[in-house]
């Protein structure tokens, strides 16, 4: 596996699991428009890396994304770094990308790890208060290399339509660059931002197999957006 191949007209329609696949569903899946599987092994409640990698290899008929959410950006992964490091080392055989939050304390050492296996690595930051400001933003994405396959990923809680506008001319700046951008909440312009993001340069669209956030489209509705 050589890490995620990235679109440069759309975004890439990835499903989000808390589970593992039942028989014959990720063909299912996949003619319904599935392109990328993110395995949430946090929801998955999983401990030690025999689970971590037992699961992924579960998924080898899509690519992958591995993901260990921590509680603090919602998800429920509440073991420390190093062991999370040591999960993230059994999955890289099975994953084509990882997803490490840019708060961890060990991100820059995870990465590495990633990186010297050829994997994508999802450079994620979560915002359930509001949308970060332009400058934090913009200081995000001028770490990300102009070449290469990382990604950098920005979710924020959305609110109002000036959100919405903060987030919209972030990805117009930035269009160049691999970033995956998604508008969190059950307002109407978080859902928005899940139809208009994929065709404004977000490289992901996340949709809900296992709902994993707030106003997650499902499968069709984000195949939808991304043709």
């Amino acid at each position: 596996m050589g890490g995620l191949k990235l679109l440069s007209t759309r975004a890439r329609v990835v499903g989000c699991f808390g589970r593992a696949p039942m028989p014959g569903e990720l063909q299912r899946l996949r003619a319904q428009g599935l392109e990328i599987a993110e395995v949430r092994l946090d929801l998955a409640g999983i401990k030690t890396p025999q689970a971590a990698a037992e699961l992924m290899s579960r998924f080898s008929e899509v690519p992958t994304i591995a993901t260990l959410r921590s509680a603090r950006e919602g998800g429920k992964w509440q073991g420390d770094a190093r062991a999370r490091h040591n999960i993230l080392k059994a999955v890289l055989p099975f994953a084509d990308a990882v997803d490490i939050e840019l708060a961890e304390s060990n991100a820059r050492a995870m990465s590495k790890t990633a990186a010297t296996r050829g994997k994508t690595i999802i450079h994620s930051r979560h915002n359930f208060r509001g949308v970060d400001s332009p400058q934090t933003m913009d200081a995000l994405a001028e770490k990300i290399p102009a070449s290469g396959n990382d990604i950098l990923k920005i979710s924020c809680k959305v609110k109002t339509a000036q959100d919405l506008k903060v987030l919209e001319d972030f990805l117009r700046r930035w269009r160049g660059k691999n970033i995956a951008i998604t508008g969190m909440g059950e307002s109407q312009p978080a859902k928005a931002s899940r139809r208009r993001f994929p065709k404004l340069g977000s490289k992901l669209a996340f949709a809900a197999i296992t709902k994993t956030a707030p106003g997650q489209l499902s499968l069709a509705q984000t195949k939808a957006v991304c043709t």
